[in-house]
């Protein structure tokens, strides 16, 4: 999945607000500005960083269910950053499950 920055405590406190407030089906340029605005540029880092994650988690779409899918995300989401909360796992692969359609 790729190198993933050193998330510092300070963005780790602030990135379920971030995610659950500003992030939607997608991270777009106005969500992105919104959550620099309001937690600052090493959270939209953070916030650009989980995102990615998610969509571009890779899926073997030949073996795998969607639910299947779904399930491994959020648990490499877990796994990677386990500071979130599940609301914000659920809110990010709900980005994956967007990108996909």
């Amino acid at each position: 999945m790729g190198l993933r920055m050193e998330i510092l405590p300070t963005v780790q406190a602030k990135a379920n607000d971030a995610i659950l407030l500003h992030l939607g089906s997608w991270l777009d340029e106005k969500r992105g500005a919104a959550i620099q605005a309001e937690y600052g540029f090493a959270t939209y880092c953070f916030g650009q960083e989980a995102y990615r994650f998610s969509v571009d988690y890779p899926v073997d779409w030949s073996v795998t269910t969607y639910s299947e899918a779904i399930a491994s995300v959020q648990q490499a989401l877990r796994v990677a950053y386990p500071f979130l909360k599940e609301e914000s796992i659920r809110r990010l692969s709900s980005c994956f499950s967007y990108a996909w359609k």
